[in-house]
């Protein structure tokens, strides 16, 4: 336990910079390739809706004390699946239909990652599926549909992964929270249940949206989601 403001400055210890730019440089997030190579990855464009988001991507061989750049990667990823030791699967972002007309089934390029013996970074665009979602789910105008990753991913018993995904349905003004299942490596998710509703929080800004999602040794999954911007806006 943390008892002190000093005990707090010395447990996080000396900041270290990964990059420093002009605009957007905003939204970091770290996937582990195992060992202590971590990559680290940063949006560089406004947050509003725009189908591929750029991004930066930068690499850590050595936990985290330095970095470098990798030009390889440069689609914005919020989760990623651990394949195994120094390959992992960036999952995509924003979602749009899977074929024109159909919103309940979303896909996506995500990037699959490998890091070589010798340090190579190689990146392959991988299509990701979310299928089976509940309703129809609104369209954004440049053609994609409002529905994210919005999660990190965790694994279940006999091999399953399960996220998050959260956006609006049809007919609805805030956002509702769904649990996906995958059982090949985070390539194609089907839904499992919904986690949280947008009907059940018409008091809030924006409902359940970006969430955090762990399971317990005896089992017990669970889950907290934002449900807006501003004190007044609890994480539920």
């Amino acid at each position: 336990m943390i008892s002190s403001q000093s005990e707090s400055r010395k447990w996080l210890g000396t900041p270290i910079r990964v990059d420093a730019r002009p605009g957007h440089l905003w939204f970091p997030t770290l996937h582990s390739l195992g060992g202590e190579e971590v990559l680290c990855i940063a949006a560089v464009s406004a947050d509003q809706p725009q189908g591929i988001w750029p991004a930066s991507a930068y690499l850590s061989r050595d936990g985290g004390r330095t970095w470098q750049g990798v030009p390889e990667i440069s689609r914005y990823a919020l989760a990623s699946v651990f394949i195994g030791p120094r390959d992992i699967l960036l999952l995509p972002y924003e979602l749009a239909p899977a074929s024109p007309g159909d919103s309940r089934t979303a896909t996506a390029l995500g990037t699959r990652i490998t890091l070589d013996n010798s340090g190579t970074v190689t990146a392959i665009p991988q299509p990701v599926q979310f299928a089976g979602l509940p309703r129809a789910v609104t369209n954004y105008p440049h053609g994609g549909l409002c529905m994210v990753t919005g999660s990190n991913v965790i694994g279940l018993a006999g091999g399953t992964l399960f996220t998050t995904l959260y956006g609006r349905f049809i007919g609805e003004k805030r956002y509702s929270l769904l649990g996906m299942v995958s059982y090949d490596h985070g390539c194609h998710w089907s839904y499992r249940a919904q986690v949280a509703n947008a009907e059940d929080f018409s008091d809030t800004q924006e409902g359940p949206s970006e969430s955090s999602i762990i399971i317990f040794p005896e089992g017990t999954l669970a889950c907290i989601y934002r449900i807006g911007s501003g004190m007044g806006q609890n994480y539920h």
